[in-house]
């Protein structure tokens, strides 16, 4: 299933669709994800963009690569999370947080020699956005801009 359609079936979909996230918080997606009021996607390169624009999406795409070699290192402490075949997304869920808990443990008894795959930085590689862009996020979208690139 895609990204995006996971997103869309999940509980953090509709209570942030609904609530919205805190003030000031948003999270971050990929181009595959569409632009909502609070997940902010980087901006489409279509060759246009300005050097600035181009230095957002890589630090936009720095910061999701946390996650991405994060999964990749608790896949490759505990490959059985690469195989689930149940689709309880609750079991799902606890079987992550529990090898997350674990890991940490594994850390602090400092068993650090973990084979993960680990993801570089990689901007304008993602799959086209989806097309029904609000100007209201874009315009949010350029707010979060400005004070990135003004720190």
């Amino acid at each position: 299933m895609h990204d995006a359609r996971v997103l869309r079936r999940s509980d953090l979909y509709a209570k942030a669709s609904r609530d919205g996230l805190p003030a000031g918080r948003y999270l971050l997606g990929d181009s595959a994800y569409p632009t909502l009021p609070w997940l902010v996607t980087p901006f489409r390169d279509t060759g246009h963009l300005t050097a600035q624009q181009r230095q957002f999406n890589y630090k936009h795409s720095s910061s999701r690569i946390v996650i991405e070699n994060t999964f990749g290192m608790l896949k490759g402490r505990f490959r059985r999370l690469k195989y689930f075949e149940n689709i309880n997304i609750g079991f799902i869920v606890k079987a992550v947080v529990a090898a997350c808990v674990l890991h940490n443990i594994c850390i602090n008894f400092n068993d650090t020699d973990v084979t993960g795959e680990t993801i570089e930085a990689d901007v304008g590689h993602d799959l086209p956005q989806v097309e029904d862009e609000v100007q209201e996020v874009l315009d949010r979208r350029q707010q979060i801009f400005n004070i990135v690139m003004n720190q």
